[in-house]
C-alpha cells in the first residue's frame, strides 16, 4: 500500500477511500442519509438528461433551422409580447440566462439581423429587444424543428401517463423553490405570433 503520496494530516485515508469508493457508499454508514444515494442519482440523472436532450435539439435547430436553442427561445418569448418586443431585463429572466449573457446573446442575434434594439422613448435606460421581419421568417422555419425535435428526441420516449406524471413532478420542484411560473413552463394556449406588429 502505498502510504507516502498524500499530503500531512489524518485525513490522507480518508481521500483514499473517497477516490476509491462507489458514491452511494460514501453514505452507507450515516443513518440520516437514508434515502441518499436515490436522492443523488435522481438530481445526476435529472441534469444529464437536460444536457443530453438540449445537445441534440441544439444539434437538430442548427442543421435544419440555422439557430440555436437559445436564438430559437429568443424568438419564441419575442413573438409571444405585445409588438414583439421585451425589456431586457425581463428577457433574460425568462430564458433564465444572465443580463449580461442575454446582452451577448442579443448582440449576435442583432448582427444576423433577427431583433434589433429598441429604446423607450420616454426613457432611454429602457432598452428592449425587438422581432425583426427576418427574425419572424427565422421563427415559421424554427419552431416546426423544435417541436418536431422535442417529440423525437423527448416525447416519443414516454406515454401519455408519463408525461403527465413528469409535469406533475417538475411542477412540485418548482413549486417548492417558488419559481414555477407559468410564462416559462408552459406552451402558450394561442399559436405563435410570427407577424410583427405595427407599434405606431
Amino acid at each position: 500500500m502505498d502510504t507516502g503520496r498524500a499530503g500531512s494530516g489524518s485525513g490522507s485515508g480518508a481521500g483514499d477511500d473517497c477516490r476509491r469508493a462507489p458514491f452511494y457508499e460514501l453514505f452507507g454508514d450515516d443513518p440520516t442519509a437514508l434515502g441518499a444515494r436515490d436522492h443523488v442519482a435522481g438530481y445526476l440523472n435529472l441534469c444529464f438528461v437536460r444536457s443530453v436532450l438540449e445537445e441534440h435539439l441544439d444539434r437538430t435547430l442548427r442543421e435544419r433551422a440555422g439557430v440555436t436553442v437559445a436564438q430559437h427561445e429568443v424568438l419564441y418569448r419575442l413573438s409571444l409580447a405585445p409588438a414583439g418586443r421585451v425589456r431586457m431585463a425581463e428577457l433574460a429572466e425568462l430564458i433564465l440566462t444572465s443580463k449580461s449573457g442575454t446582452s451577448r446573446l442579443i448582440d449576435r442575434m442583432a448582427r444576423a439581423g433577427l431583433v434589433e434594439r429598441t429604446s423607450s422613448p420616454s426613457d432611454r435606460r429602457l432598452v428592449f429587444a425587438e422581432l425583426t421581419p427576418a427574425g419572424c421568417d427565422t421563427l415559421r422555419r424554427s419552431a416546426p424543428v423544435f417541436v418536431g425535435g422535442v417529440t423525437e428526441v423527448f416525447g416519443r420516449h414516454l406515454d401519455d401517463e408519463d408525461h403527465r406524471r413528469l409535469q406533475q413532478l417538475l411542477h412540485t420542484l418548482l413549486a417548492a423553490h417558488g419559481a414555477w411560473d407559468v410564462r416559462r413552463c408552459e406552451p402558450p394556449p394561442t399559436p405563435l405570433n410570427t407577424e410583427p406588429e405595427d407599434a405606431s
